[in-house]
């Protein structure tokens, strides 16, 4: 099972106490730096169950307190406990006084299970069983025991059909994502829906979708008034049953609900995906900054609509249920964040924009003009300082203008790169189009699997 550790990091420097001593102890003390241990100089990847050793505090005639043991270490004034820093002992902390609370480590591990006991009937058996989020096929089932046995003992006693059934229907509550699907921008129509739903249905039987009724809300443009649009991203946000929430279209709208949106988000949402793009990119850049949960560039329900929508929509429910074959190719070791251009130049200079430096930078466009293009890119690259590179996706849907630009989309992103010292990495497969791969936000590694 996970476990994780938060210990106090000591820094590895003497530590100035002479103003928690009184005036005695202070004139006979000297400071010493201690010699770390060699379980604590390997803190790396596991941290030890012994405090790390940083500081030691010796005196010339001093009496040791009684939490210390056979260690030596002045007596303290009254004072001492109120001061800011203090030395620790070898061993273990005094808790008396307060830790030193500038640095702190985390580190996470695995606990081993104990190991499940069995009877010795002179021959060699082992019970194994194999649990897979996601079935292979269709039909397959999520559990089952798998008996390893000799000559001796060919035929293990299986257990009876009413507990493989039960056995079966927990293994499928457990491998089962639940994800919730809102419209913080505009509406979405049942018939559509629909069509989402039995396509889930028939080919993701461990990806179990809930469309919210807001959905399907309109006023004008949106679908719903803003207070009904933040209302319904919460409530999905916040819901311990779903695992992840989906936006089920762009247009325009999110950026109108997306600092509110995380600033009202607790805990519920911390460990929830995040999935959509286009207009989107507003809340993931706000969710992103705000380092709450996993926002991801993916394919929406509403890409059903297009020619050859389909495979957009599976590539989405593919990855919630665990697949990552839908992954942008070029994603490497460093962080990486995907947005529509119109989107992420909006984003700059306001509450929502995310720091990006060290990320590569992925954008596409769609219906925008070039010289429109162009423009846009003159003020994104200026937000993008510190970048580890900009991909240029598809920039399709060109309108015509009246004349020529005389440059194409991978030109001015190119010049508006050299202008700014960005380096331009190449091509992205992203877009608004049924080929639109996902990119999770931060490391692709570092994406569990639901």
């Amino acid at each position: 099972m996970p476990v994780t550790v938060d210990l106090p990091l000591v820094p590895p420097t003497a530590m100035p106490v002479g103003a928690a001593l009184n005036r005695r102890a202070s004139s006979s003390a000297r400071l010493m730096r201690g010699q770390p241990s060699s379980r604590a100089r390997t803190i790396s990847g596991t941290v030890s169950s012994t405090a790390a050793e940083a500081t030691s505090v010796c005196s010339a005639a001093v009496t040791p307190l009684p939490s210390c043991a056979n260690k030596v270490m002045p007596r303290l004034s009254s004072q001492a406990n109120f001061s800011g820093v203090r030395p620790w002992s070898r061993l273990r902390s005094d808790p008396a006084i307060a830790a030193p609370w500038p640095l702190r480590i985390s580190a996470s591990g695995n606990m081993p299970e104990p190991p499940m006991p069995q009877k010795n009937q002179g021959c060699e058996v082992r019970s194994v069983i194999e649990r897979s989020c996601v079935p292979a096929q269709a039909g397959t089932s999520f559990g089952r025991a798998v008996h390893q046995s000799s000559d001796q003992y060919s035929r293990p006693r299986t257990p009876p059909a009413r507990g493989l059934a039960l056995f079966a229907a927990s293994c499928l509550e457990l491998a089962m994502t639940r994800v919730a699907i809102c419209a913080p921008s505009a509406a979405f129509t049942r018939e559509d829906a629909a069509r989402v739903t039995a396509l889930a249905e028939a080919e993701f039987p461990a990806v179990e979708l809930h469309f919210h009724p807001q959905c399907f809300a309109s006023q004008g443009h949106f679908a719903g008034p803003d207070e009904t649009r933040l209302a319904a991203l919460l409530e999905c946000a916040e819901d311990p049953r779903i695992d992840a929430v989906w936006f089920a279209r762009g247009g325009y709208g999110s950026n109108r609900i997306a600092e509110a949106a995380v600033r009202a988000m607790g805990e519920g949402a911390r460990e929830k995906a995040f999935l959509g793009y286009s207009d989107g990119g507003y809340l993931l850049a706000a969710l992103y900054r705000a380092r709450i949960g996993r926002p991801v560039h993916a394919p929406m329900p509403a890409d059903i609509r297009r020619e050859g929508g389909e495979a957009a929509v599976r590539r989405s429910l593919a990855f919630l249920a665990g697949d990552r074959s839908g992954l942008e190719p070029s994603l490497d070791r460093h962080p990486t964040v995907a947005f529509n251009l119109t989107t992420l130049a909006m984003l700059g200079g306001t509450p929502l924009m995310p720091g990006l430096a060290g990320h590569v930078v992925m954008v596409e466009e769609v219906s925008e003009h070039l010289y429109a293009v162009d423009r846009l890119f003159f003020h994104a690259t200026a937000h993008l300082g510190g970048i580890a590179g900009l991909r240029l996706g598809r920039v399709s849907d060109v309108p015509e203008n009246d004349r020529p630009f005389g440059a194409t989309a991978e030109e001015i992103a190119r010049y508006w790169c050299e202008r700014h010292a960005i380096p331009f990495l190449g091509p992205a497969d992203i877009g608004h189009d049924a080929a639109n791969r996902i990119v999770p936000f931060g490391l692709a590694s570092g994406v569990p699997h639901f």
